[in-house]
């Protein structure tokens, strides 16, 4: 979030019914109130190269300079 990465665990969480949801936690309908710029979903972790390489085409797109 922010720039910082909230998690890079290769294991996909298991869903008892079948169904994922963005935008709120498992067993909650406390659902998220705002927008999502952006949803990016890869078939295995990234390494740290390609996950910079995903920062700096987000910070383009966006208009966003990054720092750090």
């Amino acid at each position: 979030m922010d720039g910082a990465s909230l998690g890079n665990d290769a294991a996909v969480p298991a869903f008892p019914t079948g169904i994922a949801y963005l935008g709120v936690a498992n067993g909650n309908t406390a659902y998220w109130q705002g927008y999502i710029a952006a949803v990016l979903v890869y078939h295995a972790v990234l390494s740290d190269e390609e996950r910079a390489n995903v920062h700096n085409y987000l910070a383009a797109k966006y208009g966003v300079t990054l720092t750090g």
